[in-house]
């Protein structure tokens, strides 16, 4: 679980690679569940590294006010949405 406090701007997190967090001796992936934990309007953008992507995409950005959460798992070589 990763908390993010958007209240001093917009900041961006960076996922280690998906092959860092994949065990392929039982295939299994890490999962990170990424959550906004202020209401103001900053944006939190998650990107992973290099040409991995997130569902097809460079990126993924929690917007504010709302407080909102993403969690994601890789597969050794891409990250996905999971919730």
């Amino acid at each position: 679980m990763i908390l993010c406090n958007t209240g001093a701007g917009v900041f961006t997190l960076t996922l280690p690679t998906a092959a860092e967090s994949y065990h392929s001796g039982n295939g299994t992936g890490q999962v990170f569940t990424i959550k906004r934990i202020t209401t103001d309007t900053n944006t939190v953008t998650i990107s992973p590294p290099g040409v991995e992507l997130v569902d097809g995409a460079a990126t993924v950005e929690l917007v504010g006010p709302g407080l909102t959460s993403v969690a994601v798992i890789s597969d050794g070589s891409n990250w996905y949405q999971i919730a």
